[in-house]
């Protein structure tokens, strides 16, 4: 999809409409997404931990390419997109969507960096001892991305078009109105933040 390219479609009026005609049908999609994220997850840290070899590149060679498209589009966003405005910023007291934009675009740069260097077996096994040691010695792990995440589902609740297209994004691309309806889903969920947490991390 070439740059600035702007949907002719409005995907957050389909997702919501999708989303309000069948409310149940999208929170099972969630729950079966949140499932299968974890299960990934946890088989990918299994394989690095017991194996330490390039087994980790079924994992982590099409997540370079994914992670670049979600930076794409969040560079799309933070630089003013044309369909998804931000007008909550500085009326609450709290960090801005922007700045929250910029963090998730910090997150998935450290993200895909990761991912290539994992797919070199050696320099992989190296890199994978660093980041436990780093996992196991940082205290406040997590508490960040759970404050952005938080911050961020409550904006999306608020109507903020950015904050929503962000969520949007992290469940797989605000340009597809599926993603909108997962999106809803999430914010009307009391813990839908959880899983935007989950869709924050860098690694």
């Amino acid at each position: 999809m070439p740059p600035g390219f702007v949907p002719q479609i409005d995907v957050a009026e389909q997702g919501r409409g999708a989303w309000e005609k069948d409310k149940l049908r999208w929170k099972k999609n969630l729950a079966a997404k949140y499932t299968k994220t974890g299960v990934k997850m946890a088989a990918k840290a299994v394989i690095n931990h017991l194996t330490f070899s390039a087994a980790g590149v079924i994992f982590d060679a099409p997540a370079i390419y994914s992670t670049h498209q979600h930076i794409q589009h969040l560079e799309r966003l933070r630089n003013d997109h044309p369909q998804f405005k931000c007008e909550c910023q500085h009326l609450d007291g709290t960090i801005s969507c922007l700045a929250i934009v910029d963090y998730c675009i910090a997150q998935k740069s450290k993200k895909r960096t990761t991912a290539a260097i994992g797919a070199v077996p050696v320099v992989g096994t190296v890199n994978a001892v660093k980041r436990k040691v780093h996992a196991l010695m940082k205290k406040d792990r997590g508490a960040t991305r759970e404050r952005n995440a938080k911050i961020i589902v409550g904006k999306a609740r608020n109507e903020c078009l950015l904050a929503q297209a962000l969520i949007a994004e992290l469940c797989g691309s605000y340009e597809r109105h599926e993603c909108w309806s997962e999106m809803f889903t999430i914010i009307d969920w009391d813990e839908g933040w959880k899983y935007v947490m989950e869709k924050m991390a860098s690694g």
